[in-house]
């Protein structure tokens, strides 16, 4: 008894293949007559003809049969390629006689890419004097997990003018997953404004290839500070201190202290001053300022939660 394989169905998971990364191929033939091929090896030869992944069948509906998930290496150049699936082993049927599938392949096409990499910004200042240095944190993570250490990135102005440089260190963040990280020291511009920077991370060539990536940050520049605003918050019943109290003199920021004190340096001007955090009603007060200035902020505790549904 003869038959033909009618159609070949190989699927690929992840749909996008990084190089070098391992993934997995499933295989599905529809024969006619439809032939339980369970038992028979299922081979995967690359675009070279070499053979590198073998599965059996191992299950068959009446109709299709489907192969067990193998898993294989992807190359480590990043383009499309074309491998094949083959049916390679004899089937005997009940009366011994054997029938041999006709030694058809199937190519099927997919793409290798660079590994993705991910940037990330943080600890920018809200506010900073003009020509003032000022620190952030890059960091820097490949999606395959590949160590980051040395990866150069740049960071660029409003212009487009390279305004710094950095390697990324071996260090890690703190209870990350492969996030490694630099402390970058730059220099604010020398007018006021909101301007956008961006990081940078050229494409690189270590042991698999890394594509380009880019990250935009905000620096927002104000006059040089003239004037300290010192807040004191407390509790409005208990006039105790309260500490960890969120202070925002737009754009300026701070958080009180332990004996629930702020100070922050600001340019002479009229502002809103907004008080906030856990338990206590937010405040909101108006204030011209000319000259260095002390002020107390009363909040009132919210109520307790009821538990009452």
């Amino acid at each position: 008894m003869s038959f033909t394989i009618r159609s070949y169905d190989v699927r690929i998971s992840p749909s996008d293949v990084a190089a070098g990364a391992e993934f997995t191929l499933r295989g599905r033939v529809v024969c006619d007559p439809p032939v339980d091929l369970r038992g028979s090896p299922f081979w995967i030869l690359d675009h070279e003809g070499n053979r590198v992944a073998e599965v059996t069948f191992k299950d068959f509906d009446g109709t299709v049969n489907i192969a067990a998930r193998a898993v294989a290496r992807a190359p480590d150049v990043p383009r499309s390629y074309t491998w094949s699936a083959v049916v390679v082993s004899d089937q005997r049927t009940e009366d011994d006689s054997i029938r041999r599938p006709p030694g058809q392949s199937t190519p099927f096409s997919f793409t290798v890419a660079p590994h993705a990499t991910r940037l990330m910004v943080w600890d920018v200042p809200s506010a900073i004097e003009t020509s003032d240095s000022f620190a952030i944190k890059i960091g820097l993570k490949c999606a395959s997990g590949c160590d980051m250490d040395g990866r150069a990135v740049a960071i660029l102005d409003q212009t487009g003018e390279d305004v710094g440089a950095a390697r990324i260190s071996e260090t890690l963040w703190p209870d990350s997953d492969g996030l490694h990280f630099v402390e970058v020291e730059l220099t604010a511009p020398d007018t006021t404004g909101q301007y956008q920077w961006q990081v940078r991370a050229a494409s690189h060539e270590a042991e698999y290839p890394h594509g380009a990536t880019a990250i935009a940050f905000g620096v927002h520049t104000v006059a040089r500070a003239e004037c300290t605003v010192r807040i004191e918050a407390v509790d409005s019943v208990k006039d105790e201190p309260l500490r960890n109290m969120s202070v925002v003199m737009h754009p300026y920021r701070a958080r009180t202290d332990d004996a629930g004190v702020a100070e922050i340096r600001v340019a002479r001007g009229r502002y809103s001053v907004f008080l906030s955090g856990r338990g206590y009603y937010p405040m909101r007060r108006e204030m011209d300022v000319i000259k260095d200035v002390t002020t107390r902020a009363a909040l009132e505790a919210e109520p307790p939660q009821s538990r009452d549904w």
